[in-house]
């Protein structure tokens, strides 16, 4: 999936710029979203 690559080197910058309290909540959350995407493509 091109678009799950795109998103994780977002997250990559966005992280540089972002305090790390702040990307682990994002990262914690888009986790639990590509879940839920997952269990509703099967």
């Amino acid at each position: 999936m091109p678009e799950a690559e795109e998103l994780k080197e977002n997250i990559a910058v966005e992280d540089a710029a972002e305090p790390y309290t702040q990307y682990c909540t994002f990262r914690f959350e888009n986790e639990l979203y590509g879940i839920e995407i997952g269990q509703i493509q099967e």
